[in-house]
């Protein structure tokens, strides 16, 4: 791209522009991926949002993307849900992208850790046998005589389970089985649920957002129920593939050409069956009598489970987990980078443009805006242009080149006051510091006007609020490895520790500072400032915790 003439770097700008509001205001894609059907929503979310989220690389991308998951399975739930049971009957298209990312791309290894040494500790006992239906033991034994006495046995080959159970041998190589079934389903049980922490931070608090969407969509559905759900998504949908193909989802090492053998698929299926109908809250009716003699150890199963889906939706909010709020991007010195391929930055540009009306209803909406600056979807050569890739075939190998060529987006915000043609580098830090001041303060204490909580003495309660969010802040950070912090101003973060008062009176120094180097005006009461900080409000990917403090100018 280093060729790229002024027009097509001012277009490949304007892109920067659009992906970084759809990266942070995460409603945008949620409702994009409605509009299309199943089969190509997912290959869209896989192909393009990833790559959007950077696989959720850093904490930033992994507290938005997490925050995209659950803005879409809450307008899943709001817009197409109209039974509790339609989440577990149905294939929910928002919680089978969660499971996909969080078993496939970033969880992986927590399964192997989870179900890793009890997999092999079954595929390993050489003397398991688990056969719970009485015909196919009936025949195996059939078989094992004929073998060791080198005759045809007497006995019918073809009966049903009521005959094969009048035999003693049957009988007792069944209650074998049963007892082998429930002792290994046991030891996954003690896997699974002691393995709570384990399980993916985003897996857990898509759980936790999933039964507070239906609770809230359907307030008179039993609590048990709710959990029924959970335990489709933790346990159905994340788990039991593993459980039923470990080999497909490298919980364990298979050698190049191996495999499992049947005998041990057939013993993990067993066992997996009786695990989901654990989770699921299902009985053994049905079953043979045998079998249903295992319906107390199912019922015990089955509340072990419950309470394992209650632990697993016990987790913090995002901010609190990932150290950042609504607020952090605004004062982060980082400018996120990604990498997305031409033909998924066209695609995504032409569904935007048809269906924008859907995403957006409001015509000043920011996303018309850029969308309007970028105009028409450029054909991949006049985005690239000509010589972008050595043509080695003909015509359309070269357009499939064209459109694999991988792009390096450096997103911003084109409604930052920080673009401000007057704004040099000391303003940009000095304007970055004062918003975060202004956050710290509008949290604790609320007013009609920022001149308003400017003049106004902080109460004894703000002042110990304030101070509260202080300590907690000081230990989030102390929490968070030193790499995966947010990379923030040496002299914000002195700043963070300043008494409320104290803060105000510097917010008040640098506002006269920035309102002389033409950043800011006092003509209007700071209005630009505060709407950018009521507009990231509005950007943020969770539901809103704190009230916004401006009560009139936040809502013009």
């Amino acid at each position: 791209l280093k060729a790229l003439s002024r027009e097509k770097w001012e277009k490949l700008e304007a892109y920067q522009h659009l992906f970084y509001i759809l990266q942070t205001k995460s409603i945008y894609l949620a409702r994009l991926i409605f509009q299309m059907p199943q089969n190509r929503s997912t290959k869209f979310m896989e192909s393009v949002i990833f790559s959007l989220y950077n696989y959720a690389s850093n904490e930033r991308e992994g507290y938005l993307l997490l925050g995209l998951f659950t803005t879409a399975l809450r307008e899943e739930i709001r817009s197409k849900v109209d039974r509790v049971r339609e989440i577990v009957t149905g294939n929910p298209m928002v919680t089978r992208l969660v499971v996909s990312f969080y078993r496939n791309v970033r969880g992986h290894n927590a399964l192997r850790e989870i179900l890793g040494p009890v997999v092999k500790e079954v595929l390993q006992d050489k003397t398991l046998s688990i056969k719970t239906d009485p015909v196919d033991i009936y025949k195996c034994w059939v078989n094992q005589m004929e073998s060791q006495t080198g005759q045809r046995s007497q006995l019918p080959y073809e009966v049903t389970m009521d005959q094969a159970l009048t035999h003693p041998e049957v009988e007792r190589r069944l209650d074998i089985s049963i007892r082998n079934l429930r002792a290994a389903t046991d030891k996954f049980l003690n896997a699974i649920i002691s393995s709570v922490d384990t399980i993916p931070y985003g897996m857990r608090y898509t759980a936790k957002v999933l039964k507070s969407s239906l609770r809230e969509r359907f307030p008179g559905a039993p609590e048990e129920e709710l959990l029924k759900v959970v335990g489709n998504l933790l346990y159905y949908r994340y788990m039991n593939p593993a459980v039923v193909a470990p080999d497909g989802f490298d919980i364990i090492d298979v050698t190049a050409g191996g495999g499992l053998h049947a005998d041990h698929r057939r013993n993990l299926g067993s066992i997996a069956k009786l695990l989901q109908l654990a989770a699921s809250g299902k009985t053994l009716e049905g079953e043979n009598a045998q079998l249903r003699t295992m319906a107390d150890y199912l019922l015990q199963s089955q509340q072990r489970f419950r309470a394992f889906f209650q632990a697993a939706c016990n987790v913090p909010e995002p901010e609190e987990r990932f150290n950042m709020d609504e607020y952090s991007e605004m004062v982060s010195l980082n400018k996120p980078v990604i990498y997305i391929t031409a033909g998924e930055l066209i695609n995504t540009h032409k569904l935007l443009l048809q269906h924008q009306d859907s995403l957006s209803v409001e015509h000043n909406d920011p996303l018309h805006q850029l969308l309007e600056d970028l105009g028409d979807v450029p054909t991949v050569e006049s985005l690239l242009g000509e010589g972008s890739v050595t043509v080695n075939d003909g015509q359309e190998d070269h357009l499939a080149q064209l459109y694999k060529m991988e792009v390096s987006l450096t997103l911003s915000n084109k409604f930052d006051l920080c673009k401000s043609g007057n704004a040099t580098s000391d303003t940009r830090g000095l304007l970055l510091s004062t918003k975060q001041l202004i956050v710290d303060v509008i949290r604790s204490q609320a007013g009609d006007s920022l001149s308003e909580i400017l003049q106004t003495s902080a109460s004894t309660h703000q002042v110990a609020d304030h101070q509260r969010m202080v300590q907690k802040r000081a230990l989030q950070d102390a929490r968070t490895p030193e790499k995966m912090r947010m990379k923030r101003n040496r002299s914000l973060l002195l700043d963070n520790k300043l008494p409320i008062d104290e803060k105000k009176r510097k917010i008040v120094r640098s506002l006269r500072m920035l309102e002389a180097a033409g950043v800011v005006s006092t003509a209007n009461d700071h209005q630009e400032l505060i709407n950018e900080i009521a507009r990231v409000r509005q950007w943020q990917p969770f539901p809103p915790h704190l009230h916004v403090c401006f009560r009139d100018t936040a809502r013009k």
